[in-house]
């Protein structure tokens, strides 16, 4: 399916969802799940996410030893 098709009601979508999920692996292994706030850009074909966080300490350690983030 072609972006252009999809991104439009995507990006609409995901406004009226405005929560996003996501989990870190903390130094030990252990999964720590956070709730942050995506925005979406659909401009001149180009489809861009922003991730409206902060970059806590806790948050810092786990990505410096895990470097991955599961988002739903």
């Amino acid at each position: 399916m072609d972006l252009a098709a999809v991104a439009p009601a995507f990006v609409e979508m995901a406004h009226r969802i405005v929560w996003c999920s996501a989990a870190t692996v903390d130094t030990s292994g252990r999964p720590r799940s956070r709730i942050l706030h995506p925005l979406w850009r659909w401009e001149n074909g180009t489809l861009t996410g922003w991730i409206a966080t902060g970059p806590t300490p806790l948050k810092r350690a786990h990505l410096a030893a895990h470097p991955y983030v599961s988002l739903t």
